[in-house]
């Protein structure tokens, strides 16, 4: 599979949830491609069902059941392997403003590798502007997609950002081939 294929792979994944999200009813999204079905992506509505069920419409809110969520996603992908799996949720995008730029080059580099509470206190700072959007990760045994798209009172706003690298530099909850490692 192409990274251009993975890429539109995302970008589907990333506009049927826009359709949710415009019926009031998005909550994450969970595709498959099998390339022997040549039927395009299939969306695992019955998992999605299953996991809201079990773990709550929240369930991306909370690390515990988070991690319960994806488990069960790789056991699902272990059981029947995809070609590619595409999971699309809601996100917090956050941009470097005029202070940020005006930190040095390994102050930069320590605030945008830190987690996710240090952005938060960032944005406080006036370092970030926080950005609602959606973010889509397409991967298959060696590739990953990550397809972002900015989010303004529930349109796409501006192009989105894509980044393609190996499966050997992602790690994480949202790692559904190999071993998941944080």
């Amino acid at each position: 599979m192409t990274d251009e294929q993975l890429q539109g792979f995302a970008a589907q994944a990333l506009n049927m949830a826009k359709k949710d999200i415009e019926r009031h009813r998005f909550h994450f999204l969970i595709a498959t491609y099998h390339e022997a079905d040549q039927e395009g992506l299939h969306r695992m509505t019955r998992i999605e069902k299953l996991i809201i069920e079990k773990l709550g419409e929240a369930w991306l809110n909370s690390g515990r059941t988070k991690d319960a969520g994806f488990e069960l996603l790789r056991v699902a992908v272990d059981l029947m392997p995809p070609d590619a799996v595409i999971f699309v949720t809601s996100c917090n995008a956050f941009t470097p403003t005029a202070k940020f730029a005006a930190l040095s080059r390994e102050q930069q580099e320590e605030l945008m590798n830190s987690g996710h509470d240090r952005h938060h206190e960032a944005v406080k700072e006036g370092l970030l502007v926080i950005q609602d959007g959606l973010l889509a990760l397409a991967q298959t045994t060696e590739r990953i997609c990550v397809y972002q798209q900015a989010v303004e009172n529930g349109a796409f706003s501006g192009s989105p950002q894509t980044k393609v690298f190996p499966q050997e530099g992602f790690s994480g909850r949202m790692k559904m081939f190999g071993k998941e490692s944080r």
